[in-house]
């Protein structure tokens, strides 16, 4: 047919995806398939996702019969498109903190969200994600660092996520690279003051990969270059956030929202919003620390 027409872009970015001398071939009608001489074998490689095609693409891998040939991963990401958690509970007086770090982002390749312990780093960044993943379009991938304390294994972290496998730290640095080269994605790193060595990793993946842009939750900063930091701050209490009468700060709005996900019935009196703002205000806004005492409402 037309050589400017669908099946050649088709083409070519199947031919994009593998390796030098893999044969790759788009997934053929039935009929075809049937008609594959004994003399080739199709090894079903799965459904991925494409630049510039509209719907995902099934492959196979054509070699000659009975010969075995290991090629790395395609360089494609999940067909996903993201890999976020569902959030359980509506997030509460972080608006503001939203919204500032969705335009540090549109501005930096590099942001760090740093904050104590509890104050809802993760939280923060996954809703980040999620709002500017329209801008992503390969992905936004969220590694969870706290599965380890080795800085040599954040690369592993990173490739497993993505679905690419390197072997060792090098090669799976490497292959992240080599599959981001060319992509739109956001890695957002969660818990990286476990493995702040392992800063430089971050630095050498958004060298290879241009459009490639990381937002990253640590107690600390990263100090490398490029990097811009948004401290996270716990959230307002009675004592410090000014409100106006008849109004309640975000961290009593956060403990009302919890209390009465375990008590729907809970209706407290200003008496009880008085204790609310000093329990509040005793466990400094920390919203993880709200929760937890949210949670006795149940027994108290």
């Amino acid at each position: 047919g037309d050589p400017r027409g669908r099946p050649l872009p088709r083409a070519a970015r199947a031919a994009a995806a593998g390796r030098g001398g893999q044969l790759r071939v788009p997934a053929p009608p039935r009929r075809a398939i049937a008609d594959v001489p004994a003399t080739v074998d199709l090894t079903d490689l799965g459904v991925h996702r494409l630049k510039d095609l509209d719907a995902p693409i099934h492959l196979f891998q054509a070699t000659a019969a009975g010969r075995t040939d290991h090629f790395p991963p395609l360089r494609t990401l999940r067909d996903t498109g993201h890999n976020l958690p569902q959030q359980p509970s509506t997030l509460i007086g972080r608006d503001d903190d939203i919204t500032a770090i969705v335009g540090m982002l549109r501005d930096h390749r590099l942001v760090t969200v740093t904050g104590t312990g509890g104050v809802g780093k993760k939280r923060i960044a996954v809703h980040v994600g999620a709002r500017t993943s329209d801008a992503f379009p390969d992905g936004v991938w969220l590694i969870e660092l706290a599965r380890t304390r080795r800085s040599t294994e954040v690369t592993q972290l990173i490739a497993e996520q993505l679905g690419v496998d390197g072997g060792t730290d090098e090669g799976a640095e490497a292959a992240i690279t080599d599959l981001l080269r060319e992509r739109s994605a956001l890695l957002i790193l969660d818990n990286f003051e476990h493995v702040i060595a392992a800063a430089p990793v971050v630095s050498r993946i958004l060298a290879g990969a241009p459009r490639v842009r990381a937002l990253v939750t640590s107690r600390e900063r990263l100090l490398i270059d490029g990097e811009r930091t948004y401290p996270l701050a716990p959230l307002p209490t009675p004592d410090s956030d000014g409100a106006t009468p008849g109004q309640v700060s975000a961290s009593v709005a956060l403990f009302l929202d919890r209390a009465r996900s375990h008590d729907p019935t809970f209706n407290p009196t200003a008496g009880d919003l008085d204790a609310i703002g000093e329990v509040c205000s005793l466990v400094d806004g920390l919203p993880l620390a709200i929760e937890l005492a949210a949670a006795r409402c149940r027994v108290l």
